[in-house]
């Protein structure tokens, strides 16, 4: 229910936007989705997000014209675009009051560092 309405609400603001990169969860082309149904998105970090995806498209920029084409020379952003970066994955049960309290959590706790100890313990905040 919750992701179900943020996307709704995301891919409203891409109608809504001129000049931004479509999602695929939005046109329904599930191409871009490795055979797959499932979206994984950030909580805390959108406009990285969508930065990754303007240069896995190699999108022109609203504001001067430009292409983000800088994923043919950088081997590091061209891994993060194909593969994707560390990242927290939540369980699916979490209630979405829990949901909400994490992302407003990580909003406000830009300049700090995580560490992710194992796959199955979570992480530390330091």
């Amino acid at each position: 229910r919750l992701g179900a309405a943020a996307l709704a609400r995301w891919c409203q603001f891409l109608g809504d936007t001129p000049g931004l990169p479509p999602c695929a969860h939005c046109t329904h082309d599930t191409a871009d989705t490795v055979g797959s149904s499932n979206m994984f998105t950030s909580l805390g970090s959108s406009h990285f997000n969508q930065a990754l995806n303007l240069h896995r498209l190699e999108w022109t920029s609203i504001f001067d014209g430009c292409v983000y084409d800088s994923v043919r020379r950088d081997a590091a952003l061209r891994h993060a675009v194909r593969h994707g970066v560390a990242s927290i994955v939540l369980r699916g049960e979490i209630p979405e009051n829990d949901r909400k309290f994490i992302s407003e959590t990580l909003n406000k706790m830009h300049g700090y560092s995580f560490e992710l100890e194992s796959a199955r313990r979570g992480c530390c905040v330091q």
